[in-house]
């Protein structure tokens, strides 16, 4: 993943405008022929034969036996090859508009250059024996560390890196940097900092980088849930860019807010420095 995605920056955000284009000014007689499913989903999300290499192999193969199939065969086969693109579609729910690009449950503010998820406020058990009132992760999936966490969310952490990818973003120290806030429901905005009490002074506003997993089959930060990570005990798709922070020396303790309670939604904002 690290070196195929940055390849396609861009590229993604223009093809379904440039599909269009294509189709829409092309004379009706010369219209082509209707395209394969396997075409057509490659066209409206690109990276699909490369993050579902296993699905996409099958929907080929599928494919390829729909051509060949006798009448009797035709409607069996044809719905083998549906249920492999929903599936596709499903896992990977791509949508794309002149403002905005959303993967599954995160989106790319194309005018603001800033990225948003939703997520639940879910402060640490003060009470739980493993990490008592300690915060290790600003965000995590409903499957993740919620006792170490500040924020869930039902996004999928590939498609977070997806489109930090797809916009233009590189990994690692010398990478792309970002602050993070909090949206409430009501609208104000709240800055991570504002949420955490360190055992030493920190900067403010906190710096995050975007550091990322590689791609195998599997993406680790879906499997562990870490979205966004303070403490750097795991791969994640952002993580604070503190030392001291990083290396657990620092310690972190929750900082009850007024306006978040627990269970309130809210909406976590990524936006690049200097924006």
């Amino acid at each position: 993943m690290r070196f195929l995605l940055p390849a396609l920056t861009g590229v993604l955000l223009l093809s379904s405008c440039k599909q269009a284009e294509k189709v829409d000014g092309a004379p009706a007689e010369q219209a082509p022929e209707a395209a394969a499913a396997s075409e057509e989903l490659s066209g409206y999300f690109p990276l699909l034969p490369m993050i579902e290499a296993t699905l996409w192999k099958q929907l080929l193969a599928a494919e390829s036996r729909l051509h060949g199939a006798t009448e009797s065969d035709h409607e069996a086969a044809q719905g083998e090859v549906d249920r492999l693109v929903e599936k596709l579609r499903r896992l990977h729910p791509y949508e794309q508009k002149p403002d905005r690009v959303k993967l599954g449950e995160v989106t790319f503010d194309k005018a603001r250059q800033c990225f948003s998820l939703p997520a639940q406020v879910s402060y640490p058990d003060p009470g739980d024996e493993r990490h008592p009132g300690e915060v290790e992760l600003l965000l995590c999936t409903e499957g993740g560390r919620r006792h170490e966490t500040l924020f869930v969310s039902r996004a999928r952490p590939l498609h977070l890196e997806l489109l930090l990818h797809l916009a233009g973003h590189g990994k690692g120290p010398n990478g792309s940097r970002f602050r993070m806030d909090v949206i409430t429901r009501d609208g104000a905005r709240i800055a991570v900092h504002d949420l955490i009490r360190s055992s030493e002074p920190v900067d403010h506003p906190l710096v995050w980088e975007f550091s990322g997993s590689d791609y195998k089959d599997l993406y680790s930060p879906d499997l562990s849930g870490d979205m966004a990570i303070f403490w750097h005990a795991h791969e994640s798709v952002l993580r604070v860019r503190h030392p001291g922070i990083a290396s657990g020396v620092v310690k972190l303790a929750p900082v009850p807010h007024p306006q978040l309670k627990n269970g309130d939604p809210v909406t976590l904002e990524i936006v690049p420095i200097g924006t």
